[in-house]
């Protein structure tokens, strides 16, 4: 049994990106109907000033802020506006494997209450 749901959620992710999974997650975060979302990518970080200063920290700066980027999306729709942060996540089922994106808000905080 716990194969078959691995084998669901497997199968229900193949397809799924950093952009749908966002807006996904905008969906329900947000309570907003899908066709009202718009979704887009989160602009690089700019150099802090003692790197801008430096053509050579820069490249380097931009190629990681790139990188960065390329996992930031914001989400608009209904009148509200979220910041998601995206990852792929790796899950292994014996000899089976699979990947799916996962995309958290930026502003989440997880807490725990004590007893």
């Amino acid at each position: 049994m716990r194969l078959w749901i691995f084998a669901l959620v497997a199968a229900s992710t193949a397809c799924a990106s950093y952009r749908s999974t966002s807006r996904d997650a905008f969906v329900q975060d947000a309570t907003c109907p899908a066709n009202r979302v718009t979704i887009t990518e989160a602009p690089p970080e700019p150099p802090p000033a003692d790197i801008a200063n430096d053509p050579g920290r820069v490249a380097i700066w931009n190629d990681k802020a790139a990188q960065k980027a390329a996992t930031k999306f914001i989400a608009r729709g209904c009148g509200q506006e979220i910041h998601y942060t995206c990852q792929t996540i790796t899950a292994s089922a014996g000899e089976s494997q699979t990947s799916f994106p996962a995309c958290a808000r930026d502003d989440f905080v997880f807490r725990v209450k004590a007893p």
